[in-house]
Order: C-alpha cells, then sequence, then structure tokens
C-alpha cells in the first residue's frame, strides 16, 4: 500500500549463495528417552506491528503505554522469548508468515527492516506467507538472502523457483531437520495456494499444499524422521484438512486467518475460536495438533507435545502467552528500529490524500445513523472486491460490505493534506477482510442484531452496522429482532446494478472484517455460513481507495433510514440536527 511514496533504501544485509532445497539429516546419536516432550514457540500475521498497538492493532496511544490498552510490540515480544528460551532452551521458535505488510514501518522500509527485526529475535524456523510476495520475486530476493546469513531456515514446500531467475540461487527450503534431544524433527511448510491470484510470485511456483507436504513428509519419514512439524499459512479453515489428510504429520503451526486458539478464560476479551491445540483425530487411530496465534504479535504461542518412543503424539499442553506491558522493552531488539524511527514517522507525516468534506464520525455518531465516514470504508472495501476477477456474467463476486460503526473513532477533517497518521488516528482498529457467504435469512438476522439494542446514550453501541451496495429501513418501535422492514441489496448477475429485496433462501456474497466474522460486537453465524479469507488487512484496502479518490467527497446517502427514533438521552455535545433527516 502507499506505493506513491515508497521510499527507496540500499539493502541492509548481502545476499547468500545458492544452496540446496533440502538440508542434510542432523546426527542424533542419542535417542530420547520415552516422554521425549517438545516444546514450540510461534507467531504468525506480525503484519509489521514492531511498535506496540492498542488492543485491535491499531496506533498505541503514548500515555497508555504501562497500561493493557498498549500490547505486543517486537522490543516486549524479544523479552519474552528470551525468558521462555532461557526456560527451555530447546525450544523451536517459529513464525507462519505475513511478517511483511501492514504499516508505515514496511512501507518505508520493506524488506530491509523486516530483515533485521526477524533475524534479532533469532526465529529457528519460518514459512512464507502471501505477503512475502506482495512485491514480487523483487521484494523477496533480499530477505531469502538475509535470513540465510542469519541461519534462520525459511521452508516452503510448495513453493518452486527454478523458474524465477531472481530467486532461483536464494535458499528456499523443502524442509529442515533439527536435531532435538536426540530425536529427528522435521519441519516442511506451505505458502496458501490463492498467493498465486492475490499477490506477485512472478514465474514462482505456488504448488498445491497436500500432495507438496504429503510427499515431502513421506520423504522424511522413509529417511528416519520420527516428529514432522509443519508450518502454514494456508488458514484456520483449511489446516484441519492438511492434517486429516496427511499421516505423517504431528503439529501445524499455522497462520493467514489470525486466529486465536485459547483453552480455558482468556487474558482478554478476543474472541476464542477454538482449543489451543485443536485436535485432530484420523482414521488410522493417529492425530495431530493445530496451533495458531491470532495476529500483530499481540501472544507468544507456547505449546509443549510429548511424544512416545515411537514418535507418536502423547500429550500437550499449553496456552498463548499476552504480551502486555509487564515485559519490559528488549535494549538489543530496539537496535534495528532506532535508526530508521524518524524516517518513518516522517512518512506518516506525508499527505497520501485530500478531501473536500468532512468525514464525519467524532463523538461516536456513526453509532447513531449513517455518515460519510463509514461509507467511505465500507465503499473501498466493495471497490476492492468488485476490481477482483470474476465471471462474465457477473460484475462482482461480492454484492455488499457490512461493517460494524465502532470501526471509526474519529473524524477526517476537509483538508487538501491528509497524511496517514490522520488516518490512523481516524481508523485505528485494524482487521482482515472476510467474505461471507450466506443465506438472505442470515443477512437479515446481522441487521436485525445490529439494532436490537439501539439506544441513543453518551456510549452508543457500536454494532450498528455501515453498508456499501445495501439499503436498510428499520422501525424502532417494533420489537427486537423484528426491526428491519426495508432490506434491499446490489443484484451482481446483472448487466445495470439495481438493489433488489433480499430473499430468505437465496445465497449472497457480503464483505466484512475479521472482528465482525469471528463475532464481534455479539454477532453470530450458522455452521452454514462459509468465511472467506485472502489475509488482506483493511488499511490495505481503504488507503490505497483515499488516495485514489482523493479529493474524497463522500456524501450521506440515504442508505440507512430509521423509523421512530428514540429520544436522545445524550448530553448536548451531540449535534442532533442530522435527526431530522432519518425520521419517515
Amino acid at each position: 500500500m502507499l506505493k506513491h511514496f515508497f521510499l527507496a533504501f540500499s539493502l541492509l544485509l548481502a545476499v547468500s549463495n545458492a544452496k540446496p532445497a533440502t538440508t542434510p539429516k542432523p546426527k542424533c546419536p542419542k535417542k530420547a528417552p520415552d516422554g521425549f516432550t517438545l516444546t514450540i514457540l510461534h507467531t504468525n500475521d506480525i503484519h509489521s506491528h514492531f511498535d506496540e498497538s492498542n488492543q485491535w492493532g491499531g496506533p498505541c496511544v503514548p500515555k497508555n503505554n504501562k497500561t493493557d490498552h498498549c500490547v505486543a510490540g517486537v522490543t516486549r515480544l524479544a523479552t519474552l522469548v528470551k525468558k521462555m528460551k532461557k526456560e527451555y532452551p530447546k525450544a523451536l521458535f517459529m513464525n507462519a508468515g505475513d511478517f511483511y505488510q501492514g504499516s508505515v514501518w514496511y512501507t518505508v522500509l520493506k524488506d530491509r527492516i523486516v530483515s533485521a527485526v526477524m533475524k534479532e529475535l533469532k526465529y529457528n524456523a519460518v514459512s512464507l506467507g502471501n505477503h512475502e510476495f506482495d512485491d514480487g520475486p523483487d521484494g523477496l530476493a533480499p530477505f531469502l538472502g538475509n535470513m540465510s546469513e542469519a541461519g534462520v531456515k525459511v521452508i516452503a514446500t510448495n513453493v518452486d523457483t527454478k523458474d524465477e531467475p531472481i530467486l532461483k540461487d536464494k535458499v528456499l527450503l523443502k524442509s529442515h531437520t533439527f536435531c532435538v534431544e536426540g530425536r529427528r524433527v522435521g519441519v516442511i511448510g506451505a505458502v496458501t495456494e490463492e498467493t498465486r491470484t492475490i499477490a506477485k510470485p512472478g514465474n514462482a511456483l505456488i504448488k498445491d499444499v497436500i500432495p507438496s507436504l504429503q510427499e515431502e513428509a513421506k520423504r522424511l519419514k522413509a529417511k528416519g524422521v520420527e516428529i514432522i512439524v509443519t508450518i502454514t499459512h494456508t488458514g484456520y479453515d483449511v489446516d484441519p484438512y492438511i492434517v486429516g489428510n496427511i499421516t505423517e504429520l504431528d503439529i501445524l503451526v499455522g497462520g493467514h486467518t489470525n486466529t486465536f486458539l485459547y483453552n480455558g478464560t482468556p487474558p482478554t476479551k478476543d474472541k476464542v475460536e477454538g482449543q489451543y491445540p485443536t485436535v485432530v483425530e484420523r482414521p488410522d487411530g493417529s492425530r495431530g495438533l493445530i496451533v495458531q496465534d491470532f495476529w500483530f504479535g499481540k501472544y507468544l504461542g507456547f505449546l509443549q507435545v510429548t511424544f512416545d518412543s515411537k514418535g507418536n503424539v502423547n500429550s500437550w499442553q499449553g496456552n498463548p502467552i499476552f504480551v502486555n506491558h509487564s515485559y519490559e522493552e528488549d535494549e538489543s531488539m530496539k537496535k534495528p528500529l532506532e535508526p530508521f524511527r524518524e524516517i518513518v514517522n516522517e512518512a506518516g507525516r506525508r499527505p497520501i490524500g485530500s478531501s473536500k468534506v468532512v468525514l464525519s464520525a467524532d463523538n461516536k455518531t456513526c453509532r447513531l445513523n449513517e455518515c460519510n465516514m463509514m461509507n467511505m470504508v465500507t465503499d473501498s472495501f466493495l471497490a476492492y472486491y468488485a476490481d477482483q476477477d470474476s465471471p462474465e456474467t457477473m460484475w462482482s463476486n461480492v454484492a455488499a460490505a457490512v461493517v460494524n460503526s465502532g470501526f471509526a473513532r474519529s473524524s477526517l477533517p476537509k483538508s487538501d493534506k491528509l497524511t496517514m497518521f490522520d488516518i490512523m488516528r481516524a481508523l485505528p482498529y485494524e482487521s482482515s477482510l472476510v467474505v461471507l457467504t450466506l443465506k438472505g435469512t442470515d443477512l437479515r438476522k446481522m441487521f436485525e442484531h445490529s439494532v436490537a439494542q439501539f439506544t441513543v446514550t453518551a456510549d452508543p453501541r457500536g454494532e450498528f452496522l455501515a453498508v456499501s451496495g445495501m439499503k436498510v429501513k428499520y422501525d424502532l418501535k417494533k420489537p427486537a429482532n423484528k426491526r428491519v422492514v426495508y432490506l434491499r441489496i446490489l443484484c451482481t448477475q446483472c448487466v445495470v446494478p439495481r438493489y433488489e429485496v433480499v430473499k430468505n433462501n437465496q445465497t449472497y456474497k457480503i464483505a466484512t472484517t475479521s472482528y465482525i466474522a469471528n463475532g464481534g460486537d455479539g454477532f453470530e453465524f450458522d455452521k452454514e455460513v462459509i468465511k472467506e479469507t485472502k489475509g488482506v488487512v483493511d488499511s490495505e484496502v481503504y488507503l490505497p481507495y483515499i488516495m485514489k479518490m482523493s479529493p474524497l467527497k463522500t456524501a450521506v446517502e440515504g442508505r440507512i433510514f430509521i423509523r421512530n427514533y428514540p429520544k436522545p438521552a445524550i448530553s448536548s455535545r451531540y449535534d442532533m440536527s442530522w435527526k431530522q433527516e432519518i425520521w419517515v
């Protein structure tokens, strides 16, 4: 994102010479007895969030950096990793892709800063994510060279680089075998097949995930490797199929869907989507374990698995560890960041767009009615998917975009110089985009939930939905769950897009955020609802949209109508003049 003001930098480290695609089998002369325990520390989807963040991955307000309002950051993560490695010196530290993309740091410094940070964190093995291909082979090649020099094993079993000139001599392993307490632990890895279309792999071939992993796992087993771990950037929805189909796999360390797995009561309000680890029982009686660690470095995954003498999974324990303010910042981790901090700040202050109108969101007014700030955001999401390839009979695969109005914190001013920092302050809650495939009945349930507890108070609720590609009318005199009296959505299989009645049994595709899809603000979905993600962070969509559409002129357009609006029970700081426009 923000390609118009990328700064050019020379590479931080020299690239390496060609190496084999697999590493030699290590000598493990002394086999561990029964009860051997493998410890894995892991992260995924850091998305270049090197500084502390708020609870949602947005910018941290400095006054909160000594409280749990500010979390994560690689300096605190480094402290925790060192603590855990001191306690468990044989632990393997892994990352499951997408260290690239997602902050001003990456926009300005690209692979240079990612390489420096990952080198200092001292990962043992990492996989690639789709975002590592965002800048094409030219953006990936120096990273691979730097990781090779740093001794970090980059593993992509399903990527063939022989036809990509700039990558064919770089070290990108199909597997690596570690010797841990006399046991051979083979590590393989894969990136999502969607990388073919959602990133820029050039002439690098992205092979099918399951056959690629299965072939390498069998090869390792034939060579006497007892335990197989895969690091995949394929998503929690795909991972069970991988583990279920490859009986040689013991552990899958995952990423891509920013999934939070946890046992017991979590330390935060993040939505728990499954057990840590998630256990897959296979027909042959074997089992494999799946872990994932949310995103932006908010947690450090910590898994311990005990194996019997034959290398079978016997027992396990662990949970993600919350990276909060109790962990001091590691001084050595600051070193790669500080020389570039002012450069990054300068880039954040540079104008990237303009607006002829105020994009209003102050005082949480977007939670009370349609607002042009959220119209702009949802428009950017719908435009992103409409610009993707679709069948000839359809102008877009996705009909609409729907986002909770709590997404916006403050307004953007009428200005000929909107900076990235201005936009980050107004829209601080980062999330990934998700496409929901659902029936009309489920879509209607979303809008009923949107106003089920609607009140006009000093702190209005955040689940009130903003829309693009839809029109909705509510009657707030009706009882909860019966307040939607009019619901229209754009047709997609049509030459001229027009609004049509949402039919209960018809299937629709809509774009939303992972926050909504994962149950944020109380939204719930039946198992039949399909959730798909390409791992795209929302800011990667609305920032280019702002640049493209500047000067912005987004209006309040009558997408949402409210009948029988309740009497405001709020302070005079709210401007209620807009209320008249929505009384029907």
